[in-house]
């Protein structure tokens, strides 16, 4: 049985990437619990499509990527506590960065509050010259808790983490990636999503399972530390050596031609 959506839109693009659209443009893609659900179903539905070798998430509309936790509805409704509501985003983020599949997120427009937080959960961050991205909870008396505290200093640091969060700082485009927040800026204002879907299409013709090893291996390094990366290096080395993308890069560099990864 098919998934049926509200808040999010699920997509096949060219290319073996799959789509997930924040569809509440009259809201600036704000998040409430609902969207929260969708999101991690979406994903779940992307993941165990075989076809699907890389992820570009993107905002409805050219305002917002998204503009953080809806206030009025975030968390009310059928969920349980707060506490259980942040959990559930906590694990959806923690599912998608450590998924195996490549998250492109395209930040087309302000990327705020909860909207920050799931891009800083995607691997690669392409953001629309003209938007601004901040944690601004404070300024509304809270705190980023969807794993922006957790997050944040890991992409720029400690000090600009505390400044930005304390003081609920908005950013423009150009410091976000100064700053290491975003790695890539478009080219022009409203270039980020067709620029974004570039970068997930040339992600998909990478040998998945290799990126997916090299994912788990980066990700083990920031939050274990050196020995449980190398641990894990040695470990996914020997499996993805064995597999067929591995002996058609070999053979491909040898007969001095271009490989085509098929992701197995």
């Amino acid at each position: 049985m098919a998934e049926t959506y509200e808040d999010i839109r699920v997509e096949r693009a060219e290319g073996h990437v799959g789509v997930i659209v924040i569809d509440r443009p009259k809201k600036r893609n704000a998040l409430r619990q609902q969207t929260f659900e969708e999101l991690a179903r979406g994903y779940e539905e992307l993941h165990a499509d075989d076809d699907v070798r890389a992820i570009l998430i993107h905002g409805a509309g050219d305002k917002a990527f998204s503009a953080g936790a809806d206030l009025s509805s975030a968390f009310s409704g059928g969920g349980g506590s707060l506490g259980e509501a942040i959990g559930a985003f906590h694990r959806f983020l923690d599912r998608m960065e450590s998924g195996g599949k490549l998250v492109v997120g395209a930040l087309n427009g302000d990327t705020l509050a909860g909207g920050l937080e799931l891009a800083m959960a995607c691997h690669i961050r392409i953001c629309d010259p003209a938007a601004h991205l901040g944690l601004t909870e404070t300024n509304v008396g809270i705190f980023p808790a969807g794993g922006g505290t957790v997050r944040l200093p890991r992409l720029v640091g400690y000090g600009r983490a505390i400044q930005m969060i304390v003081f609920g700082e908005r950013i423009d485009a150009r410091e976000a990636l100064e700053f290491g927040l975003v790695q890539l800026l478009a080219t022009a204002p409203g270039y980020a999503v067709p620029q974004g879907l570039e970068l997930a299409q040339f992600a998909a013709t990478r040998p998945t399972k290799a990126v997916a090893a090299a994912l788990e291996c980066i990700l083990a390094g920031q939050r274990f530390g050196v020995s449980a990366a190398l641990d894990a290096e040695r470990e996914k080395i020997v499996e993805v050596v064995a597999t067929e993308d591995a002996l058609e890069g070999m053979q491909a560099f040898l007969g001095k031609r271009d490989a085509v990864f098929k992701g197995k």
